[in-house]
């Protein structure tokens, strides 16, 4: 099966998107509202954040929740099947794969313009983790019996520094795959013991430098560990039991 999907959320909720710093975030409300250089669109969002008394005081700085632009994601998704004998056991073999064309975020209304979030990180889009361009699942199940082997290759396409301006000490992450194994064994009827490596090949993270600072913290984690597996080579095992 091969589906496209065409996904726009319009006017998405943002927290004060003019803020800039780890400050409240009225500083720069105030000065864009001020600031002849910045875009009459940007101006005017600003000023409309700011209320004043009948002397013309400012008296209040709105930093709450605004509709911000809007949030476009497009794409593919692939799905392959593919079941055989093999080995006087059954052997399945999945593929299942992302690509997408086009990941942005445009808060042209609100004067801070159109950006593209794919295959980027440190890109300014806001988001906690990074959107790859590609990724895909291959798994292969053999079974027989009371006896069953898996084998799924993970794969996330590579991503580029989207700060053209600095260069830091990564610039660019290659193609990440890891391999998990898992077995499992029935016992009886009752009784199922799996166990299985995740990441068999003990794949390392990216190392990336202060440009994989998160929104809204201080600090670089240096890595994204919801993308990547900061665990490394893990082994499990599990006894399932029904009465």
């Amino acid at each position: 099966s091969i589906d496209h999907f065409n996904i726009e959320i319009e006017n998405f909720i943002s927290v004060d998107p003019l803020r800039t710093s780890s400050n409240n975030g009225a500083a720069e409300i105030i000065s864009a509202c001020y600031n002849s250089s910045e875009s009459a669109t940007k101006s005017a969002y600003a000023c409309n954040q700011i209320t004043r008394s009948e002397s013309g005081q400012i008296t209040r700085v709105f930093r709450g929740y605004a509709n911000a632009g809007t949030h476009t994601l497009r794409g593919w998704d692939v799905n392959l099947n593919y079941q055989t004998d093999f080995l006087d056991g059954l052997l399945d073999i999945s593929y299942v794969a992302t690509k997408l064309t086009e990941r942005t975020i445009d808060a042209t209304q609100i004067g801070m313009g159109k950006k593209s979030c794919l295959g980027q990180f440190n890109d300014g889009c806001g988001l906690v983790t990074p959107v790859p361009d590609y990724k895909h699942r291959l798994t292969f199940y053999w079974s027989r019996d009371w006896l069953s082997l898996q084998l799924v290759g993970n794969t996330i396409s590579s991503l580029s520094d989207g700060d053209n301006e600095t260069d830091y000490y990564t610039e660019f992450t290659e193609d990440y795959t890891t391999f998990d194994v898992t077995s499992s064994i029935d016992l009886k009827d009752n009784i199922r013991i799996t166990a299985g490596l995740k990441n068999v090949t003990d794949k390392q993270p990216p190392v990336i430098g202060s440009n994989s600072v998160l929104p809204n913290q201080p600090v670089s984690i240096n890595t994204y560990p919801l993308l990547y597996d900061v665990f490394g080579r893990t082994l499990f095992i599990k006894v399932n039991m029904s009465f």
